[in-house]
Parts: C-alpha cells; structure tokens; sequence
C-alpha cells in the first residue's frame, strides 16, 4: 500500500497565516454535464504565508452542492479551519477530506520566495525533462442540438485538440451523438457518462458507443453501482471504462487496480499532486483528467500530464487540461497557457494576477492565525 509522509519539508520556518478567498470564476458558456448546469466555477485560493515572509498557493476544487461529490466548499474550508493547528507546524493532519487535502498539498509546493519583487510561484517540478509540449483534449458540455454539438467540435479540432471529450446526457442526447461523431472519423472521441446512466439500459448505451468508435467513457453508473462499471469491463469489446467519481483517495484507486479499468486522476479530488503522481507513474491505465480548474490547478495537473507521458508514452491519453482562452471570462493567473500543434506547454512558474483575484472574490478573505 502507497502511504505519503504527512509532514512536508519546508527551508521558510514555519507558517504563520492562512489566507482563503472564496472566488467565483464566470464561464464563458454554461457548461452542462449529467451534474447539471454550470455557470461560474467556485474556487477558494489559499495561501499559507510563512514566517520568512513567502507565500504558497493551493486551490480548492470543490463545488457548492454535492452533485459531483459529497464534499463541498464549506466542507473543505472548515476542514482547512480544523487542520489550522497543523499546518502551522508545516503539516497537513491525516485523513483531511480529499479536496481540502490537495489544496493545502499545492500550497505547501507551490512557493513564492520573499524577496522584494517577487512575483513568480515556483511549481513543484515532477519530471527532469519539462521541454516537450503536453498533448491535450477538450471537453464539450451537453449541447442542444447536432448543429451546436459539429460546431464545439470543429472548433476544437481547428485548435489542435488531440482528443474530444463529449458529455452525455438522458437517452435522447445519444442520437444527437449518432447524427455528428461519424463526421469525424480520424478524431479521437471519449465520452463522460458523470455517473447518470440507469440500470435497465445502461449496457445498451454503452455497446452504442462502442459501435460509434468511442475509444473509453468515464464514470458510465453512478459511484453507488460501481460494481456495474466494473461489471461493464468485462461485457464490452473496445469500449474501455475509465472510474472518475469513484475515486476519493489511493484507497479506492488500490480497491479497483486489478479490474481492468482506467482511472481519471483528478489531483484535487484523490487527495495531492503526490498521490496522483505516484499513481502516474507506475500505473499505464492512469490519466489526468480535468476539473475546469484555475490556472493555478490547471497548470499543476498539466504537470501531473508530463509525468503521464514521461512514464507511459505508449498509453498516454491526451489530458483535459485546455488553454486559457477556453473557459472562463477571467482566470487568476497572468501567465497564458496557450495549445500548439495539439500540446500545451508546463509551466514551472506561474504569476497570479491579484487585480482578477480581488474582482473575483465574492466573500471576505478569511484569515486564520495560531
């Protein structure tokens, strides 16, 4: 069994602060998922400031409601309250809800030095080669007819986007997928199931798809009928599963290795970069999905990628991770990530951009002190 130290190394004394802005990012177009309808995505920046005077950086992930999991941002900020005591101490107490986790995990890695001027965060490096580009998808919300669904999709193709992502609605939308995916025959399609497929004739949809060409789905049945997901791997040909909600932390991840199934690995969801990381490395099944994140958060999981490709070249699937011109009206970092020939490349450091942060911040910073 993986186990990570809970106590983090760290050259700045310890932290004496932790600062939260709840903030509200607006999307450009609402995004609408078996979830529901998303319009402006929740973030709470943390930042952890140390007695040197620099400063780390986390995000968290979470939603308001619990439609994707059951932890939501008021449940992470109160267990980021409760670890205070902690992480004062430079560490992050053991078994902290996933996303709460994770954000105080960056945050510990991804540092701005104190010296005048600074304005550039380190990220935590994960592989020795960060030259090459990362290959990357893009995901398509549920669309309201077959002319909207074509539209999405060429444009992503015109971008360079090695991989669609396609989300799937109630039975009916299938056949609006029928109508537009066999346009395409050279791009490489996924789909994203978010857990809202029924019993009695979720097998049907799924051998759908297979005949469509899709290459895998994520997440067909929900988290509490995960034995059909799994069931569903051995009754399909092509059609590959790959687990999403069902993944909360290594444990689940170790609970479902053997099964045949690929695993989207969402670092703010499973628990930390490092986590998620070990599972990149050693398992080829693995990829890195998406969370429409920050910049922040999309940048460390473009890094988490890099150790995907690295390790697994072969089996790498393209990462949800798209370009900063994708999503949202106003990101919180200044640095663009901007797709080349189908690849965005990592950053090793990144600028916020406080002006957008304080324009995005709907609720008082919340500050915590020992």
């Amino acid at each position: 069994m993986y186990t990570l130290n809970e106590r983090l190394p760290t050259t700045n004394g310890y932290v004496k602060q932790i600062n939260l802005y709840p903030l509200e990012l607006q999307l450009k177009t609402p995004f609408k998922t078996a979830h529901g309808l998303t319009t402006a995505r929740p973030i709470t920046l943390v930042e952890l400031v140390w007695g040197d005077g620099s400063r780390g950086y986390g995000e968290i992930q979470s939603f308001y409601d619990a439609a994707y999991d059951a932890e939501t941002q008021a449940i992470s900020i109160a267990a980021i309250r409760a670890a205070a005591p902690a992480v004062f101490q430079n560490s992050i107490p053991v078994g902290m809800p996933s996303f709460a986790r994770a954000a105080l995990e960056m945050a510990f890695s991804a540092v701005m030095p104190a010296r005048e001027g600074a304005q550039l965060i380190s990220l935590p490096t994960m592989v020795d080669d960060t030259a090459q580009g990362v290959p990357v998808g893009q995901a398509i919300g549920i669309m309201p007819n077959a002319q909207g669904l074509t539209n999405q999709i060429e444009w992503a193709i015109d971008q360079g986007y090695q991989r669609i992502k396609l989300k799937l609605g109630a039975v009916p939308y299938d056949d609006v997928i029928a109508q537009v995916v066999p346009r395409f025959p050279t791009t490489m399609f996924s789909a994203d199931g978010n857990g809202g497929f029924a019993v009695h004739d979720g097998l049907q949809r799924l051998q759908r798809l297979e005949g469509m060409g899709f290459t895998f789905i994520e997440q067909p049945f929900s988290e509490d009928q995960n034995e059909l997901n799994i069931a569903a791997i051995k009754q399909l040909t092509s059609l590959r599963i790959s687990l999403d909600e069902s993944l909360h932390s290594i444990e689940d991840y170790e609970r479902y290795r053997q099964t045949g199934a690929l695993f989207t690995i969402k670092q703010a969801k499973i628990g930390g970069w490092r986590t998620a990381m070990h599972i990149l490395q050693t398992d080829a099944n693995a990829w890195v999905g998406g969370m429409l994140a920050s910049g922040l958060g999309r940048s460390v999981d473009l890094a988490l990628a890099q150790v995907s490709l690295t390790n697994h070249f072969a089996a790498y699937i393209p990462t949800d991770v798209s370009g900063s011109d994708r999503y949202f009206e106003r990101d919180i970092i200044k640095t663009p990530m901007v797709i080349e020939h189908g690849a965005i490349q990592a950053p090793t450091q990144i600028e916020l951009d406080w002006e957008a942060i304080h324009a995005l911040q709907v609720t008082s910073t919340i500050e915590i002190r020992p």
